[in-house]
């Protein structure tokens, strides 16, 4: 009889990131963790390819809240992805949402976070404002041919924009987001869309939390 462990990860605070002059400083904090293992910690330019930049031992077996910390000391990048890659003590991997960490630059709008570059139904993007003013979005294919746009009202603060995907085959695709004179560009992946594996981070009653 092959004995199997009952693994979870209760996360309080989801990964979130802030530029220093010394690095880019990571931070996500835990409520429960069950045969938790490893975090690692994923880093991108791009936002389609990551590597391991680093990994924090987990707590195990834990019933209270437990804060995580990682700095990329010497991370100078404009703008760079991050993501967690948790690692379970029965071989189990899932993946946090990827925040984006931009330098402060005199810009009306940086990106903050984005659900994630491997999308199946729908790319969900949060973004800051400076300004009041109009957010336009466009998804372009893989040779640069606009292939749907939409314009989006941005208010001065925080603003989140959702861009389905389901009418559109497997493969990549950019997504690029104008303000006035300045534009972003976001490179995703449509992946298919398979069965949730046990353990994903999903979002329930406005905390992050694995099922």
């Amino acid at each position: 009889m092959v004995a199997t462990l009952n693994a979870k990860v209760t996360y309080l605070d989801g990964l979130k990131g802030d530029e220093f002059d010394m690095g880019n400083l990571l931070e996500w904090s835990t409520l429960q963790e069950t045969n938790s293992k490893t975090f690692i910690v994923e880093k991108s330019i791009n936002g389609a390819s990551f590597s391991e930049v680093g990994s924090i031992e987990a707590a195990g077996n834990s019933s209270k809240e437990k804060a995580y910390s990682y700095l990329d000391i010497g991370a100078t990048d404009k703008k760079a992805f991050y993501r967690l890659r948790q690692i379970d003590l029965d071989g189990t991997v899932s993946f946090s949402h990827t925040i984006i960490v931009s330098k402060a630059l005199d810009n009306n709008f940086a990106m903050i976070n984005i659900s994630s570059t491997e999308v199946k139904n729908s790319l969900e993007v949060s973004y800051t404002s400076s300004v009041d003013s109009e957010m336009n979005v466009e998804l372009l294919d893989e040779g640069g041919s606009i292939i749907y746009s939409e314009l989006f009202t941005a208010n001065k603060g925080v603003n989140e924009v959702a861009l389905g995907l389901d009418a559109y085959p497997m493969g990549n695709y950019r997504v690029a987001f104008t303000m006035g004179m300045e534009r972003e560009v976001l490179t995703i992946m449509k992946v298919e869309d398979t069965p949730v594996e046990p353990n994903m981070v999903s979002k329930k009653n406005g905390k992050t939390t694995k099922n």
